[in-house]
């Protein structure tokens, strides 16, 4: 037993910093970051500050070898500010009205990165004595497809019972809005992904009722999980831990709660994740995997199915296509791959030109949500009194009223100015998007403090670990607001106690509920599945150790990492579903890239530094 502890030391190293994380987390969270308290909460910080010192100055000399390169150590320390600002920025910067700089959060910064270094440092470390690759074997092709059938089996078996707990469905009111516009009684219109509701208007003629929708999302899922992992398991990764993971994956409270309910995000997240895998195939099986027609075809498709399942999903589309002309140059299958970058413009094309003008797609205004993000700084500008022109006051009083602004300002939720009396859509196409941008951008310079509090708040739940306690945070709904008599009639919604209109409960509703509220009410669980800010910091370290271990798979990440930017630059509502994609090619991409790491480096073998 000794022995074990002694071979395990790491971890329980880790495990010990990990406590003191918890420890600083209650001290950020409870006692207002440091202001005049008592002995024993500096007591305590000096503790945690002395304990990480020890812990680095034993460490560091030991496992020094990490960082054989200056700029892979700089790189760290810059990775070490930015998670350290994940996990304490809020309370550090932003106790004030605006984003505050002082010699006090600059010395609170200074030690919570004294903290957060060793955990990094440590978890660096684990991961290159992690291995969860087999001895090279040959497996069958009847063993292929009996994993293939197990892998999918869970997922459908599992995420199917759990969707009957909201029969016919778990709804928000634009699902609801979007289901209608399938069955014809709403025209379609582009407020929601209308290549999405064509396919919703086909498969509810197959089985007129939403859980159909549903069962089609969770049967995308599962496939896409299936290929995955059997594609990993052919090469070598073992058959427990897949199966394991995928049990885990299936199980995560978001992942069970997302996949339950009818929203575009659910097929646009499964779409990115396959999208990322046909890149990391591309990567490792270089000019052999355009020599494959069947490879070409789904490239083409998972392109499609990013482009059309969501309107920012343009953005990685677009960076897909950009990578393809770059590799295309270096290629020998210049062909193969010119082909499927103009299928896949051809079939954009025909999408969005004679088959949405077949289905008459009514395509509606969208320049108040090209400008929601400027526009909700606007009236950060008003709410915190900022320094304006009289020409700049009298066009933000064309939006809406200089006190409407101030008192319907929400630094989390643009929905404050998008519904309501006051809805600010007159507003905005009076003002025009030109001048609205024109405005932020001049503000930028003069009002700096503001704009940068007011774009923080907007992306917090992208960032921040700690969920602020003025902070609306939307996960994962149940039930409608206003339904017509139509929709009560078709979905069979009733009246709940919290006064939403959702479907009659049942004994499966019940257990998935205790199981999701386990989330809901541990504060530490909380963090790890419903905070994207802990998902993005583990995908950021993944890239920083394949840049250590030399694994040049980075491409296959960028769909991933230009949505990020895409919602760095305009998210303004702190709605985890359009994140979810963040958690679901962390989880799988760690996995993936773990695979590509052969065996554990034996004792004396340095190859692995080279």
């Amino acid at each position: 037993m000794i022995d074990k502890i002694k071979n395990n030391k790491n971890f329980f190293q880790t495990v010990f910093i990990f406590v003191q994380v918890l420890i600083f987390y209650d001290i950020f969270e409870k006692n207002n970051l440091m202001p005049i308290g008592s002995l024993v909460k500096y007591v305590g910080e000096l503790l945690i500050v002395f304990n990480s010192y020890f812990f680095i100055k034993k460490t560091i000399y030991k496992y020094k070898d990490i960082f054989y390169n200056k700029w892979l150590l700089v790189l760290f320390i810059f990775i070490n500010l930015l998670i350290s600002f994940f996990i304490g920025g809020k309370q550090i910067f932003m106790t004030k009205e605006i984003f505050e700089i002082s010699f006090l959060s600059i010395t609170t910064y200074f030690l919570l990165n004294i903290l957060v270094f060793p955990i990094i440092y440590n978890y660096i470390y684990f991961l290159n004595n992690t291995c969860i690759i087999n001895k090279k074997q040959k497996i069958e092709k009847k063993q292929l497809i009996i994993f293939s059938i197990i892998i999918f089996s869970i997922c459908f078996v599992i995420w199917t019972v759990a969707a009957f707990s909201f029969y016919p469905g778990n709804m928000t009111s634009d699902s609801v809005d979007q289901i209608c516009q399938a069955l014809g009684v709403y025209k379609i219109t582009n407020s929601h992904p209308a290549f999405n509701t064509i396919l919703m208007r086909y498969i509810l003629r197959i089985w007129k009722n939403p859980m159909a929708i549903i069962i089609c999302d969770i049967a995308f899922f599962s496939i896409i999980i299936s290929y995955i992992f059997t594609y990993l398991y052919k090469n070598g990764v073992k058959k427990v831990f897949l199966i394991s993971a995928t049990v885990l994956f299936v199980l995560a409270f978001n992942n069970m709660a997302l996949i339950m309910i009818i929203w575009k995000d659910v097929p646009f997240t499964i779409s990115l994740l396959w999208l990322t895998f046909e890149l990391y195939k591309i990567q490792k099986e270089k000019e052999g995997y355009f020599k494959n027609v069947l490879n070409d075809i789904k490239l083409i498709i998972c392109l499609l199915f990013v482009y059309f399942f969501r309107i920012n999903g343009m953005i990685p589309y677009l960076i897909s296509i950009v990578y393809l002309f770059y590799i295309m140059f270096k290629s020998e299958n210049k062909k193969n791959i010119l082909f499927v970058i103009l299928v896949s413009f051809f079939s954009i094309w025909f999408v969005k030109n004679p088959v949405y003008k077949f289905y008459d797609i009514k395509t509606g205004s969208s320049s108040g949500t090209a400008a929601s993000f400027a526009t909700k700084g606007l009236g950060a500008l008003a709410y915190y009194d900022a320094d304006l022109t009289k020409e700049e006051k009298r066009d933000l009083s064309v939006l809406l009223p200089i006190k409407k602004l101030k008192k319907n300002y929400s630094a989390y939720n643009i929905d404050t100015y998008a519904f309501g009396q006051d809805a600010i859509g007159p507003g905005v196409e009076k003002l025009g998007v030109n001048k609205i941008y024109k405005i932020y951008i001049t503000n930028i310079f003069k009002n700096p403090k503001i704009l940068i509090r007011d774009r923080l708040d907007s992306n917090n739940l992208l960032w921040s670990y700690i969920t602020p306690s003025d902070g609306f945070n939307s996960t994962y709904v149940q039930g409608i607001w206003f339904p017509s008599t139509y929709e009560k009639k078709f979905f069979g919604f009733k009246k709940n106690k919290e006064g939403y209109y959702i479907s009659d409960s049942n004994n499966i509703r019940d257990l998935s509920n205790k199981w999701l509220d386990l989330s809901n009410n541990n504060p530490v669980i909380y963090i790890c599945f419903w905070r994207p800010a802990v998902a993005l910091s583990l995908l950021i370290l993944l890239l920083y150790w394949m840049i250590l271990k030399k694994i040049r798979l980075y491409a296959m990440f960028l769909p991933t990492l230009i949505s990020v930017c895409f919602w760095v630059m305009l998210l303004s509502h702190q709605s985890y579903r359009y994140l979810w994609f963040i958690f679901v090619n962390t989880f799988i991409g760690y996995i993936i890239i773990l695979s590509e790491k052969k065996a554990k480096r034996k004792k004396g073998d340095v190859s692995w530094k080279k």
